[in-house]
């Protein structure tokens, strides 16, 4: 490539997404994660998240549950540790690594 693999491997992380069926260890080769839920997990990021870039999952529930949102020393909830999910609902979770192995997480439902 052109590219140094260092800048490509950052290029290629806005294009694309990943695919997943659980919030747990959620991978961050791409900023965009697709995820089709059938029940509440831990939520928890892949190691690999670079300080100041975030990860954006877009979600959508095939079962209605409480997906718990994680609140200490790693993990900082910006609007609430729980929210309620119907069947069919789809909600989003932005990520944001704001320091080595600290992320701040914001959760959007659909109205």
């Amino acid at each position: 490539n052109d590219f140094s693999n260092d800048y490509k491997a950052k290029l290629d992380f806005n294009v694309g997404s990943n695919a997943v069926t659980a919030l747990a260890s959620l991978p961050v080769t791409k900023n965009l994660v697709a995820a089709t839920l059938s029940s509440a997990t831990t939520l928890s990021v892949a190691s690999g998240l670079e300080v100041n870039q975030s990860i954006h999952v877009c979600a959508t529930a095939s079962a209605a549950f409480t997906q718990t949102i994680p609140n200490d020393s790693n993990y900082i909830a910006m609007n609430g540790t729980s929210f309620n999910i119907t069947n069919g609902m789809h909600f989003e979770i932005d990520i944001k690594c704001v320091s080595a192995g600290v992320y701040w997480i914001l959760v959007s439902t659909q109205s």
